[in-house]
């Protein structure tokens, strides 16, 4: 694993707006574990695959190669699957000479160029290929019945992405196993948030039905909380259930990503306040550990 600042960490739009403990439990994690990166400050958003390329590929591949362009000699580190799957992607497709050629056309109007030499990982990548590191600096054991959640855009397309099985995945399992966790199989595992592929922005009651099934599936297998991989799914599953619960459902499953929960095993204060989910539950269990 890199040691210096070789990585360009790209945090996205959700997490530094909405939930900034995301952020910086990803940043204190990679420290602890020796990771060097920089952030991507002038980075804009990704922009997202199920929004903006659906109506205009061209402008989406434009946008993704100047991210990518701000990363030239270092690979990019995600900490959202839509992120991850825009920048993967575009960073497949600019491979292609003459299409890369047609954006820096584009680029060359803000003085930027992008030169098809960067590499685009996920952070469950870097701490999946870091386990040995974690059980080394961990400081306490989260003996806690976790429900993962893997999102849409992290495995798939498989093709492209190739980021573990796109059907059956593990990475998320181990990672929060190697804390002490057990990773709890759930029906509807595999399924969407609800937020994807621009469902979230064409009707968030549709988008709130694919959540409650989610949640209805957490709670039926008793997990302690569910952790994700994505901002985005966070949101989702954060904010859609305090607005089920409003509506009559009786459901508290506190809501954590990824570096959050790896966060919580280096006795980070992993900024749960900030969900609009209950997690006194979590934390009353927490403070028996």
């Amino acid at each position: 694993m890199k040691s210096s600042d070789e990585f360009s960490l790209f945090l996205g739009c959700i997490a530094p707006n909405r939930y900034p403990a995301i952020e910086l439990c990803t940043e204190l994690v990679l420290e602890r574990l020796g990771i060097g990166y920089e952030v991507m400050e002038e980075a804009s958003c990704c922009p997202p695959p199920g929004v903006v390329r659906s109506f205009d590929e061209l402008t989406w591949l434009t946008l993704s190669a100047r991210n990518l362009s701000l990363a030239q000699g270092r690979e990019i580190i995600t900490i959202c699957n839509g992120c991850f799957s825009t920048l993967k992607e575009a960073s497949v497709m600019l491979r292609n000479r003459e299409l890369r050629d047609n954006i820096n056309q584009h680029l060359k109007a803000i003085g930027r160029e992008y030169r098809g030499d960067v590499e685009v990982k996920h952070l469950v990548e870097i701490l999946y290929s870091s386990l040995d590191r974690i059980k080394e600096v961990m400081e306490r054991r989260l003996r806690l019945r976790v429900g993962v959640h893997y999102g849409c855009h992290l495995t798939r397309p498989s093709s492209i992405l190739g980021v573990d099985s796109p059907e059956n995945p593990r990475m998320l399992d181990e990672i929060v196993e190697v804390v002490g966790a057990e990773s709890v199989e759930y029906d509807d595992k595999m399924l969407c948030c609800g937020a994807g592929g621009g469902v979230r922005s064409y009707s968030k009651e549709l988008a709130l039905t694919f959540t409650r099934r989610k949640l209805e599936s957490l709670k039926d297998a008793g997990v302690d909380c569910v952790v994700n991989s994505c901002p985005f799914c966070h949101l989702q599953l954060d904010q859609g259930q305090a607005i089920l619960r409003d509506e009559g459902m009786d459901i508290e499953i506190p809501v954590l990503h990824i570096s959050q929960f790896i966060a919580l095993s280096l006795n980070y204060d992993a900024g749960l306040h900030q969900n609009a989910a209950p997690s006194e539950s979590l934390v009353e269990k927490l403070e028996k550990l």
